[in-house]
C-alpha cells in the first residue's frame, strides 16, 4: 500500500484514512480501476479524494459536480493537494472549455455542462489520471444525455475512476444499475439481469415497474468485495467534532455590486464597510448603514436561487434541513422556491401558535424543510430533526448565528451537525462573512470547551 500524502498542516481521520486505503486497493484489483466511495454526506468525500489523487501521483484530474459545488471543490483541491502550485480551472460557463485549454493539474466542471455536445466532444478527447465525479447519483437515469457523456466518453477517459454519492439509492436498487455496470460489467452485465435479479417487479396497465431492492445481502456482499465504500456517521461519530463547518463558494454571477451616486457617495461607502468589518473584528455592536442594508437585503435576494438549488439536492435524498437567514424577502423567497417540499416557515410575523406548531411538526417529520428567520427562530426552541443547516445569510452577531445553530446541536441530536455557509465570492458578503464565521467559531471553542 502507498504512503498516503495529504498536507502536514492536515488531519485525516482513522476512517478517511481506511477509505482511501480501500480506494486504492480496488482501483488495484479492478479492470475497470474504478471505486464507488458512498459515505455518508458530512464525512469528508472531497478531502479523502484529493488525497486519493496525491496518493496516485496524479497530474491531470477531473472533476465533475453540481453546478453550484464547483468552487467549493476548488477550495478543497487548494486546502488538501499536495502539488506545488497547483493549476486549476474551473469551468464555469461554455465558453471556458476549449480544445486549447491548457491541460491543468486540476479541471473541474459541471453535469450540465459536460453534458453538452460541445464540452463532451472537448472532454472525450483529453485524458486525465483520475476522474472523480461527485454526487454520481446523478448518473442514474441511463437515457440522460449526462449520463451518456460521462460514462460513454468522459469517464473512460481516466486512468482511475472514483465516484462519490452520499445517497446513491433515492428511490430503490434500479437507481444503482447504470453506475454499478460501469465498474463491474461482468457482475452486472444488462439490465434486465440487474433489476430482475435486486428489484421487486409491479406489472401494471401502463407500464412494468422495478422499485425497492431484494436480495439485498447479495448485493451488499458484492459490491463491498469489489468497488463501494460507504462509512456511516453514526459508525464513525467519535470520530467526528459535535460541528463541522463548510464554506459554499458562490459565483461573482450572485454578486450585488454597490456603487454611489457620486465620488462622494462611494468614498462614504468605502469607509462604511471598513467600520462594519472593524466593528465585527472587535466584538462591537454593529451600527449598520442603510445604504450598506439595503445591499444586503438585495445580496441574500440574489443568492437565494444558488441556496434553494444547493437544499434540493439535499431534500431528494430525504436529508432534514433547517435554513436560517435575516430578511424576510429572502425566506420568501426561498420558501417560493422550495414549495414543493412543504416547509416549515417562521418568521417575527409567526404567531407563537403558529411557531411551536411549525417546530412540532417539523420534529414529527411531517416535512424535512425548516426555514427560519435568526431572531424567531434562533431561540427557545428545538430543531435536532436535521443535523444539517444552510445559513443563507449571516446575522452580523456571532452569538446570535452560534445560538441558531445550537437549534439543532443540542440535547437529542445524535448526529455531527454540517453547518454550510453560503457566500459569493469577490463581494462585500464574502468580507462580512468570514469575519463572522471566524468569530462564531472562537464562540464554539470557548463556549462548547468541556
Amino acid at each position: 500500500m502507498s504512503d498516503i500524502k495529504y498536507p502536514t498542516n492536515k488531519k485525516l481521520y482513522p476512517f478517511q484514512i481506511e477509505t482511501i486505503e480501500k480506494t486504492l486497493s480496488f482501483f488495484a484489483a479492478n479492470k475497470s480501476k474504478a471505486a464507488y466511495v458512498a459515505n455518508q454526506m458530512g464525512t469528508g468525500k472531497s478531502p479523502t479524494s484529493v488525497v486519493t489523487a496525491n496518493t496516485l501521483n496524479a497530474k491531470h484530474v477531473l472533476i465533475v459536480c453540481p453546478a453550484v459545488m464547483r468552487l467549493t471543490w476548488e477550495t478543497e483541491v487548494k486546502n488538501w493537494t499536495t502539488l506545488d502550485s497547483p493549476t486549476i480551472q474551473v469551468v464555469l460557463t461554455g465558453k471556458d472549455l476549449t480544445t486549447k485549454t491548457e491541460r491543468t493539474n486540476y479541471l473541474i466542471t459541471s453535469y450540465s455542462l459536460a453534458a453538452t455536445k460541445t464540452h463532451a466532444d472537448i472532454l472525450s478527447k483529453m485524458t486525465f489520471d483520475l476522474v472523480i465525479c461527485d454526487e454520481s447519483h446523478y448518473l442514474k437515469n441511463f437515457k440522460a444525455l449526462r449520463t451518456k457523456a460521462l460514462l460513454k466518453s468522459i469517464l473512460p477517459n481516466g486512468t482511475y475512476k472514483l465516484l462519490l454519492s452520499g445517497t446513491p439509492m433515492t428511490s430503490g436498487a434500479a437507481d444503482l444499475y447504470t453506475t454499478f455496470n460501469f465498474i463491474l460489467p461482468e457482475l452486472f452485465p444488462t439490465w434486465h439481469y440487474f433489476v430482475n435479479r435486486y428489484c421487486h417487479r409491479r406489472v401494471t396497465p401502463f407500464a412494468t415497474l422495478y422499485t425497492g431492492v431484494k436480495n439485498s445481502e447479495e448485493l451488499s456482499q458484492v459490491i463491498r468485495k469489489y468497488f463501494y465504500i460507504r462509512y456511516r456517521k453514526e459508525d464513525v461519530l467519535k470520530e467526528l467534532p459535535g460541528k463541522q463547518h463548510q464554506h459554499i463558494r458562490l459565483e461573482s454571477k450572485y454578486s450585488v455590486k454597490l456603487h454611489g451616486k457620486s465620488a462622494a457617495e462611494e468614498k462614504q461607502l468605502t469607509e462604511d464597510i471598513k467600520k462594519v468589518e472593524d466593528a465585527l473584528k472587535n466584538g462591537k455592536v454593529v451600527v449598520l448603514p442603510a445604504s450598506l442594508a439595503e445591499h444586503r437585503r438585495l445580496q441574500g435576494e440574489a443568492k437565494a436561487p444558488a441556496v434553494a438549488e444547493y437544499a434540493k439536492e439535499l431534500l431528494e435524498q430525504n436529508i432534514p434541513l433547517v435554513i436560517f437567514a435575516h430578511h424576510k424577502n429572502v425566506i420568501a423567497k426561498l420558501k417560493e422556491l422550495l414549495s414543493v417540499y412543504n416547509p416549515y416557515v417562521v418568521t417575527g410575523e409567526t404567531s407563537m401558535p403558529d411557531r411551536q406548531a411549525a417546530i412540532d411538526g417539523f420534529q414529527a417529520g411531517k416535512s424535512n424543510l425548516f426555514i427560519g428567520n435568526y431572531v424567531a427562530a434562533g431561540i427557545g426552541c428545538t430543531l435536532t430533526k436535521a443535523s444539517t443547516v444552510l445559513l443563507a445569510e449571516v446575522d452580523y452577531s456571532p452569538a446570535v448565528v452560534n445560538q441558531a445553530i445550537d437549534r439543532c446541536h443540542r440535547i437529542g441530536q445524535k448526529d455531527s451537525v454540517n453547518i454550510y455557509w453560503f457566500v459569493v465570492e469577490k463581494s462585500i458578503d464574502e468580507r462580512i462573512e468570514s469575519i463572522v464565521r471566524q468569530k462564531t467559531l472562537d464562540f464554539e471553542k470557548l463556549l462548547d470547551k468541556s
